[in-house]
């Protein structure tokens, strides 16, 4: 029988060595639907990765929507520790294997199998038949019956009482102490090469310079990009347990469509691809039928930490002035980001100062909420830039005693254009305002004797069938004037 380095040598020629010997007892292919059965014999047990990682790399390198991989051991493999790994490959398929088995014991005793575990056997065990199904997989892959029992370890019905009482309370998960790098990357991109973790396919050589994007055509073979994550769906697919990711990177000198196959097993890793992540990627450029474009089939997708610019002085800045989106066409940073990079900069402070609105306020101070909760301390000094009556334009025409309590008319006008020398009125619309209190109205359409342009009915919503039975503008103005009496006017944008 053929071996799987027989088959794929020129296919896969970074395989393993434990792989290698691997025998091909049958082989399947259905290039219709894309999909390949493969049926392997091994001669010893070894990591379970070590077979994801060859499933994951045939579906990348011959472009496959499905693969399967049966496979089978010899008998004298077995051992009790072998469990473990057949329960890697069934967690794959269900989630009552998540968790449970993390510290369990496996002992052997005949065609007796104890597994015990560091929590109280579910009750889920049983009627979802957790044991029959490990009996039947360890009889699949080995050809070995075994009566598979489950039992709870000393003192773990006690503990599992003690934490759901409180008594004992859950451990904070100690993660490593992220050091922050200073010096800019030597090869001028925002990101760090040498951090590059691999998520996704085969290894990628080091020190590899990425291609720009906007240098990708049908013509680059096998290139290596970067690029910040825009967009990730994760989409599946209509044969197996496969998912069809579609992302769309940018490196800021173009932007690609980037496609590859995932089983459900690689999801979890691929959770970390998120907007605005950075990541390394190989892949050939290909002409896509469903996309009608040209995307980059990328076989191999790691991770890269960002550069990020600091504050190293040793007093920090407050910073008084800031506008965020809100200021209209003088701001593109929402108030949440500018919070939380002042506070990473080690800031104890800032200011937001929008023009004329207040509207960043409740992103800004749910951002110091957010810090405030993980334990940190920061200040936003909420201000804004107020708009005063522009004292180089004249805003009061006339002389008047009037006290504020007087009699006011507040009025406004729609006309068939935007030039006041020109174009003629069709509305007037005003109110008489006393004592701070609404006391009269007057309203009238006017008749401008000349078409109203399509630009303008957009604007006003006065269209000419609407005025066409209405006064003339001479009697309007007259019954206008005769409302207003000697009340002061107040008009917005008066002079037109």
């Amino acid at each position: 029988m053929p071996n799987l380095w027989d088959l794929f040598a020129e296919t896969l020629p970074d395989m393993p060595e434990t792989l290698k010997t691997t025998e091909v007892q049958s082989a399947r292919a259905d290039t219709e639907n894309r999909s390949l059965t493969l049926r392997l014999h091994f001669q010893r047990a070894f990591e379970r990765e070590l077979l994801f990682e060859l499933e994951q790399q045939l579906k990348s390198v011959l472009d496959l929507n499905t693969l399967e991989l049966g496979v089978s051991f010899s008998p004298e493999a077995f051992t009790p520790e072998t469990v473990m790994e057949l329960v890697k490959d069934l967690k794959r398929f269900s989630g009552i294997y998540n968790g449970f088995f993390d510290g369990a014991v496996a002992s052997q005793e005949g065609t007796s199998l104890l597994i015990t575990l560091k929590t109280p056997v579910p009750e889920r065990f049983e009627t979802e038949k957790v044991g029959e199904a490990l009996s039947a997989k360890i009889k699949a892959e080995f050809g070995l019956e075994f009566d598979v029992r489950f039992a709870a370890a000393d003192g773990a019905a006690e503990e599992q009482k003690k934490r759901l009482s409180g008594e004992i309370k859950p451990e904070k998960p100690k993660t490593a102490e992220k050091i922050q790098r200073t010096e800019p990357p030597a090869d001028g991109l925002p990101v760090y090469l040498d951090s590059a973790k691999l998520i996704y396919g085969r290894p990628l050589k080091p020190n590899v310079k990425p291609v720009p994007i906007r240098e990708l055509n049908q013509d680059s073979g096998d290139a290596v990009v970067w690029g910040e994550v825009v967009k990730c769906e994760k989409i599946p697919a209509r044969f197996g347990n496969n998912n069809r990711v579609r992302m769309i990177i940018t490196d800021h000198t173009s932007s690609y469509i980037v496609r590859f196959f995932a089983d459900g097993g690689e999801l979890a890793r691929l959770s970390a691809l998120v907007e605005g992540a950075a990541v390394l990627m190989r892949g050939r450029v290909t002409e896509d039928k469903y996309e009608h474009d040209f995307i980059l089939q990328a076989d191999s997708v790691a991770l890269l930490d960002r550069y990020e610019e600091q504050d190293l002085e040793p007093e920090k800045r407050v910073e008084l002035h800031m506008h965020t989106n809100m200021s209209q066409l003088d701001g593109l940073t929402p108030a949440g980001q500018l919070v939380n990079r002042a506070y990473k900069w080690g800031h104890g402070a800032t200011a937001i100062t929008d023009h004329g609105v207040v509207q960043a306020f409740p992103e800004a101070m749910n951002a110091v909420d957010a810090i405030r909760k993980n334990g940190g301390d920061f200040k936003v000094i909420y201000g804004v830039e107020a708009y005063f009556v522009n004292d180089m334009v004249e805003a009061v025409f006339g002389q008047s005693d009037l006290p504020f309590t007087g009699r006011f008319v507040v009025f406004d006008v729609e006309t068939t254009g935007l030039n006041a020398h020109d174009c003629r009125l069709t509305e007037i619309g005003a109110v008489a305002v006393e004592n701070g209190e609404v006391v009269g109205e007057f309203s009238s359409l006017i008749n401008p004797q000349t078409p109203i342009p399509a630009k303008i009915v957009q604007l006003t919503g006065i269209t000419d069938a609407m005025v066409a039975e209405a006064p003339l503008e001479l009697p309007v103005l007259k019954d206008f004037l005769d409302f207003c009496g000697e009340a002061v006017l107040v008009a917005h944008n008066a002079p037109f």
